[in-house]
């Protein structure tokens, strides 16, 4: 914006906001473009199928946090919520951060956890998921996507089958953390605790603090005792 006139500047400004509000280009992208033209609040935004509410945090506007946020800032506090159980403010934090660093595959797989968590739009879930298999160059990342695809659309079977081959290979810790909530997250489906409570445990002696752990192991513990 350096150097453009106050009516360059507003000509700009609704090209960024008609990009945000249309049906063009990657969600994130269009986010990205919402925080720049200084839309907030929740908006209506093409989530690939449909015009869905969403929630836009520009920078600059945190809510409980500071002013002058990082995007490593809004990630813990998305995170913090997680563990808290509180899925809806915990994705439009997340959300914020990502539109600041689209490649954070981390984030995007923790949004993808809050929307399952409020349970009403595994259409959106499915676009993003479609978007991290078709775009990312790594095949575990690819392959942890494919199988919270089969999840979603009642696919058990071919979902185990992918997660069995996916643990032959040597995943990063953060990535490996992922599969293991799925495989919670499916255990849970399948009504069987025990077998959630073990998948637990193996999350929990890697990773005790990520928030697929304290979540489950407050559920789990709550539905046992």
């Amino acid at each position: 914006r350096i150097g453009l006139s106050m009516a360059e500047m507003l000509k700009l400004d609704d090209v960024l906001r008609r990009f945000a509000l249309g049906q063009d280009g990657p969600l994130a992208t269009r986010l990205k473009a919402a925080h720049a033209c200084g839309l907030s609040g929740t908006v209506s935004m093409w989530n690939g199928e449909a015009f869905v509410p969403t929630t836009v945090i520009p920078p600059d506007q945190s809510g409980s946090l500071p002013p002058g946020r990082t995007e490593l800032a809004a990630v813990t506090q998305g995170v913090d919520l997680m563990r808290r159980g509180r899925f809806k403010e915990a994705e439009a934090a997340l959300l914020g951060a990502v539109s600041t660093d689209v490649s954070r595959i981390d984030v995007w797989f923790h949004i993808i956890v809050c929307i399952l968590h409020r349970g009403n739009d595994d259409g959106f879930a499915l676009h993003l998921l479609d978007a991290i298999i078709s775009e990312h160059p790594d095949p575990g990342v690819a392959g942890i996507g494919r199988a919270y695809a089969m999840f979603l659309e009642r696919k058990p079977g071919s979902a185990r089958t992918l997660i069995e081959e996916l643990e032959r290979t040597t995943l990063p810790d953060h990535l490996w953390n992922i599969l293991c909530e799925l495989q919670i997250r499916m255990s849970w489906a399948d009504h069987n605790l025990a077998k959630a409570q073990t998948h637990l445990a193996r999350l929990e002696q890697k990773a005790a603090d990520h928030p697929a752990a304290v979540y489950w192991k407050h559920r789990l513990n709550s539905r046992v005792n």
